[in-house]
């Protein structure tokens, strides 16, 4: 179970490297793994109030088992976890919303937000991983009680990435809200946009194999932006 496996990894690394919780799945992506997906996306938009009672479980089924992953991690936990660059001491979790890729922003508000905002409240805010392009719902993102951090790709090494010219726009005005922006190093510069707005980034680069190239781009990159 969690706990044992938890146990393995504190004793392999002799508590000195910092754990994570899992990569836990939202409670709209979780619930359309549950239903029949495409009965549960219609319910999403037409009718939310018969997919509530599902959400709800899963949500607490969700800060359960984050609660269970906490205690067993103790003074090693890190946070937010999963894809996010994470520390100790930090208040929040992450969570992967691939759905807010195809999930219109009214579905997301009838579907996932109120669900997201009673994580955020249990943990001290809530961090969004996401596949695609979602531009589309990070004005509803952005909306959220307790968003502290968005996770996109930005660039060709997703097959749908995200407009960084579009998020620019989106984030200007909200330093309250990191976005964490996954790029390789090889097409970097498609970053400006986020940097001339004065947005809080995180950047993943996707390295080359050569480790001596990637790290002259990424000097090259630091020199020409930060």
């Amino acid at each position: 179970d969690a706990r044992a496996h938890l146990r393995y990894f504190k004793q392999e690394t002799a508590g000195q490297i910092g754990i994570t919780l899992t990569d836990t799945q939202s409670p709209n992506d979780t619930a359309s793994l549950i239903m029949d997906a495409a009965e549960f996306f219609a319910d999403c938009l037409d009718e939310p109030e018969s997919v509530a009672p599902l959400l709800e479980k899963v949500t607490d089924a969700i800060i359960q088992y984050s609660r269970i992953q906490m205690e067993e991690i103790g003074d090693v936990f890190c946070a937010p976890g999963h894809i996010a660059v994470s520390g100790f001491g930090v208040n929040s979790v992450m969570l992967s919303g691939d759905n807010l890729a195809i999930l219109s922003p009214s579905a997301f508000r009838n579907s996932e937000a109120a669900y997201l905002e009673r994580i955020a409240e249990a943990f001290g805010g809530v961090c969004v991983h996401s596949c695609g392009r979602f531009a589309h719902n990070v004005k509803e993102l952005l909306a959220l009680k307790g968003l502290r951090m968005f996770d996109c790709c930005v660039d060709l090494s997703d097959p749908n990435p995200n407009d960084p010219r579009l998020l620019a726009e989106m984030i200007k005005g909200r330093p309250d809200v990191i976005v964490q922006a996954r790029v390789s190093v090889h097409r970097a510069d498609v970053l400006k946009p986020l940097i001339d707005s004065g947005a809080r980034l995180h950047i993943l680069f996707g390295p080359d194999p050569d480790p001596l190239v990637s790290n002259r781009l990424v000097e090259s990159f630091k020199d020409k932006y930060l």
